[in-house]
């Protein structure tokens, strides 16, 4: 049943492309079928982080040792306060998780809103069911990416944008990457671009070589250990010390959404609109956010999140911009169009199948085949 919904998602979505792509009816109908799919995706049958996250749940006396942020055993403590039992608390979760996904996307002023669903669901939907702290983390990230849109507008616009990332790295850590933004939202005193892609640069030569990275992976690893939870979980990711399993594939996706974003910028540098000219400072800063981190996928393939993550923003660009660019330059709209469509399609593609065992297998076969919301032997009645 839930392929079928899935199915229709999608065909719903990319209909809805050729046509406003506000229709209110139409994207909360894209939302609530995506909670449907979220909220009711078999755990059984899902990667061992499913059955951890359950685990914990189910013995509050584990949360002083649980290896989670304090924000989500918060959650955790709420829910439970509430008589929620674990499959309701991650249906909550999807609920929640959608709603501010919707009050983003609603602050954005997004040109064509089912296009950013179209992205969504080509790529990072699928991991969400499983990776819930995750889900829950970029989604408080891209509201809080709303605010820093405002720029100039607004000028508590970073004081609002750090509050939110400190909300969103108490659900998960890496969270707090994506204050690597505010540079570029500061006066340009210092050529932030030249910066990030020179650090980055290094970063990247040192860590090619064995001795060096060890040694920085253990070095840094210690001193994280005093940090209570979170630098014994960064301690746990530097320790790998060993390059990521696709590394390849994010190196060369990173590039190419490098210049996919140039090229939009490049085309609508002439824009006299505010918030033509926010979404592309927005775009930007992420993707050089990107570049920057690089070099942390030596230390753990865990890191590509990042890129996943990433892509949440940059759909919200592409929503934005790319319908503009239909009205400057046809040739140009159907050329970033399709190679931001292609990019996304080719990554995803590689995403879900590297390993010994293929992501197709734990995460798109589950999530899409076996949904729970009408099987009379549902884990969820």
């Amino acid at each position: 049943m839930n392929f079928y919904l899935f199915a229709s998602v999608v065909l719903i979505a990319f209909i809805n492309t050729f046509f406003s792509g506000k229709s209110r009816i139409i994207l909360i109908l894209i939302n609530v079928m995506l909670v449907i799919m979220f909220g009711y995706t078999s755990i059984a049958n899902t990667p061992q982080d499913s059955g951890i996250y359950q685990s914990y749940y189910m013995h509050a006396e584990w949360d002083s040792e649980a290896p989670f942020e304090q924000g989500y055993i918060l959650l955790m403590k709420i829910s439970r306060i509430l008589g929620l039992n674990y499959l309701e608390f991650r249906l909550a979760i999807a609920v929640f998780g959608y709603l501010l996904l919707f009050i983003a996307i609603k602050r954005f002023k997004l040109v064509n809103t089912s296009l950013f669903y179209v992205y969504y669901i080509m790529m990072p939907f699928v991991e969400d069911p499983i990776q819930l702290r995750n889900f829950l983390m970029i989604t408080i990230v891209l509201v809080s990416c709303s605010f820093l849109y405002k720029g100039a507008d607004d000028k508590y616009s970073i004081v609002k944008y750090v509050v939110g990332i400190m909300l969103a790295s108490s659900i998960q850590t890496l969270g707090l990457f994506f204050l690597l933004l505010i540079p570029f939202y500061l006066p340009k005193k210092i050529n932030y671009r030249k910066t990030y892609v020179w650090f980055s640069i290094i970063s990247t030569v040192v860590m090619l070589f064995p001795i060096t990275r060890n040694f920085i992976s253990v070095f840094l690893g210690q001193q994280f250990m005093k940090l209570g939870t979170i630098g014994m979980k960064i301690s746990q990711f530097l320790m790998r010390a060993q390059p990521g399993k696709i590394m390849v594939w994010d190196g060369l996706v990173t590039v190419l959404l490098f210049v996919i974003v140039l090229q939009i910028k490049k085309q609508l540098k002439n824009t006299q609109n505010k918030n033509t000219r926010n979404i592309l400072l927005l775009g930007e800063a992420t993707v050089y956010m990107l570049i920057i981190v690089f070099p942390m996928y030596f230390f753990s393939y865990n890191f590509d999140r990042l890129i996943k993550d990433g892509l949440f923003i940059l759909f919200v660009v592409f929503a934005f911009c790319i319908p503009l660019l239909a009205k400057i330059n046809v040739k140009a709209w159907i050329s970033v169009g399709l190679t931001a469509f292609t990019v996304v399609l080719f990554y995803s593609f590689n995403y879900y199948n590297y390993g010994d065992v293929s992501r197709w297998e734990t995460l798109v076969y589950p999530v899409l085949f076996d949904n729970q919301f009408m099987s009379p032997y549902s884990e969820y009645r």
